[in-house]
């Protein structure tokens, strides 16, 4: 089955991908659509576009659904095809993703191992959107583990690269962190000011702000306002349940319960067990394990000691799943790396400038050897002017010949294409005709005798049988098509044609190659096709045949690749076939490269100069 032309545009593919970099951190909905989109009309090899659609899937599973594990599978498909793309930038955003997913079930060593590798792809960019991530990713998993003064570190080497960027968006999410820091050390006021500055620069983005009003309800609860931090959980609550993030709502239920737990308030165990329902199903166990002990803490106050050692051995059993030696010893190693590679570009810009003060010196010395150099030069130019104007006697002797080749290779081929146009014609208008002429005479001739008649319809129908193979090898030797409407149609016909009575599929795609081009050109690009499906058919033994043109850069490329049995090109190479198709292709001063795998495939690349 023949496929002609495009069936769906790189601009259309492109404009679904500005679509979904349009609705991402906004709306899950329109981004689970258009990565489907995406992934529906991308072609094989837009390795880009698959891995983010399948990127943002996983993102999608992971921030709407809940399904990690979902998400981490997806994550692995897309990482593949940005290896393939080779793009630093995005490789380092999924192996972000990765440390998140890793984060959020308090893996927490997995989690720094993604984030230092992802940092690895993007160490030359500091102030890159995906390094001011990762570096309050790190911050964040440090702060979990009990590393503040490192978090803190982290944090503010972020915000001081979002400020550098001036991107509003890194700027808020780096003085949340900063206001989760102060918190921690009981300094309210700085922690209210940070989270408050970091809403004004949430505000003009559609941003799930649960954490941050959240975290402002734990201010209050660390001052002892405990009525006005359930306000503002509760708040957090709402935003929360609108973005359908599971995380902050299971958080603000936990915070909540514990607020409750202080005040003794009657619905404590109600809210701490919605945190457990929430944390269970979605396996955040860093917040199984606080609402546990928070429950083990109510049940004591409240003398039923098997209900609370229950709930306390659970929290024994999610602490020491969370935080282990490992995993501190794992950050330390990390940590150093980190560090160390900061020293070291201390030291290279003070190398730097040692170089820039000995720089002077050094310039002094080489203007000396500068004049000794000139005199030298002067004493050799002579001798290479000589040297030179034989070279380039001998290049133009070169070209001449090369040129002379040219046009008497192009001169045959021409003279071999006219020939073929002639006999072509002959064949199509004198002998078909006169077939065809005989033909309708025949036919009518009345005959009564039935076995006359029969034999007159046999004879009827060879001569249209001979008309029509008189036809196709005309069609062969010069199709009209290619005279009278040109290249693209003439080698949809000789797909169609060629391959109607084999096995073998072939799809045809081409791009901005409407246009007519000179007569050799599309002469000899033909004969080169009719040449490479013939081998193809007698030889390979393939069972698809994808045909790529499209122009770039004032060149018309074509490429001819096969999933047959290959073969060994050093040795085929000096074959009739394709030192033919080299000989077309230097008469039109294009390149020819081929490129097979025995028992694997084939790929033929043609390139013509246009200009």
């Amino acid at each position: 089955m023949l496929l002609s032309g495009v069936v769906f545009g790189q601009q259309s593919i492109e404009v679904l991908v500005d679509k979904l970099e349009g609705f991402k951190f906004k709306n899950w909905d329109s981004v689970e659509y258009y990565s489907n989109e995406i992934l529906e009309a991308s072609r094989e090899g837009q390795h880009r576009e698959i891995g983010l659609a399948l990127q943002y899937l996983g993102v999608v599973q992971y921030e709407k659904y809940g399904d990690y594990d979902s998400a981490l599978s997806l994550y692995n498909v897309a990482v593949g095809h940005f290896r393939k793309d080779k793009d630093s930038t995005l490789l380092a955003a999924i192996y972000n993703n990765y440390g998140v997913v890793h984060k959020t079930k308090a893996n927490y060593d997995k989690a720094l191992d993604y984030f230092f590798k992802a940092l690895d792809f993007i160490s030359s960019d500091s102030t890159s959107s995906i390094s001011i991530t990762l570096l309050n990713n790190i911050g964040e998993v440090s702060f979990y583990m009990g590393k503040v003064d490192e978090s803190e570190k982290y944090h503010q080497l972020a915000y001081e690269s979002a400020l550098f960027k001036n991107d509003s968006l890194l700027l808020g999410a780096s003085l949340v962190y900063l206001g989760n820091i102060a918190s921690s050390k009981m300094e309210s006021e700085k922690a209210i000011d940070y989270y408050s500055n970091a809403l004004k620069y949430l505000s003009q983005y559609n941003a799930n702000t649960a954490n941050i009003i959240m975290n402002i309800g734990i201010v209050y609860h660390f001052k002892g306002e405990l009525r006005e931090a359930i306000s503002y959980y509760q708040k957090a609550i709402t935003v929360a349940k609108e973005f359908k993030s599971s995380q902050s709502l299971a958080l603000s239920y936990l915070n909540m319960g514990e607020a409750m737990l202080t005040l003794d308030d009657p619905n404590t165990v109600k809210t701490l067990r919605k945190t457990v329902e929430i944390a269970s199903e979605f396996n955040l166990n860093r917040i199984l394990r606080n609402a546990h002990q928070f429950l083990a803490s109510y049940y004591e106050n409240h003398n039923n000691y098997k209900l609370a050692l229950e709930h306390f051995k659970y929290y024994k059993n999610f602490s020491d799943s969370i935080i282990n030696e490992n995993s501190l010893a794992r950050f330390n190693s990390l940590n150093v790396k980190f560090n160390t590679a900061q020293k070291e570009k201390q030291i290279a810009n003070q190398e730097l400038q040692i170089e820039q003060k000995n720089a002077s010196i050094i310039k002094q010395r080489n203007q000396k050897i500068f004049i000794a150099i000139v005199l030298i030069f002067i004493l050799l130019i002579g001798a290479l002017f000589y040297l030179r104007s034989r070279m380039k006697q001998k290049y133009l002797l070169q070209q001449a010949v090369i040129t002379e080749k040219e046009k008497g290779l192009k001169a045959i081929f021409m003279a071999t294409e006219n020939e073929r146009q002639r006999i072509s014609k002959d064949l199509h208008d004198g002998v078909g005709q006169h077939l065809s002429s005989v033909k309708m005479q025949l036919e009518s001739l009345t005959i009564r005798d039935e076995r006359i008649n029969v034999k007159k319809q046999h004879i009827i129908k060879n001569l249209g049988e001979a008309a029509q193979e008189i036809r196709q090898i005309s069609h062969q030797m010069m199709p009209r098509s290619l005279e009278e409407v040109g290249l693209v149609p003439s080698l949809e016909d000789l797909f169609s044609k060629t391959f109607t009575q084999t096995s073998i599929k072939c799809s045809f795609e081409y791009n901005d190659v409407e246009q007519r081009y000179p007569k050799d050109v599309e002469i000899s690009l033909y004969r080169i096709v009719q040449e490479l499906l013939n081998n193809i058919i007698k030889h390979s033994h393939a069972n698809n045949v994808a045909v790529q043109l499209y122009t770039i850069n004032k060149k018309l490329i074509m490429t001819v690749e096969d999933d047959g049995i290959g073969f060994d090109v050093k040795v085929k190479s000096s074959g009739h076939g394709l030192l033919n198709i080299k000989s077309r292709i230097e008469t039109l001063n294009g390149n020819f490269e081929c490129e097979s795998v025995e028992n694997t495939q084939t790929v033929i690349t043609l390139s013509v100069p246009l200009t």
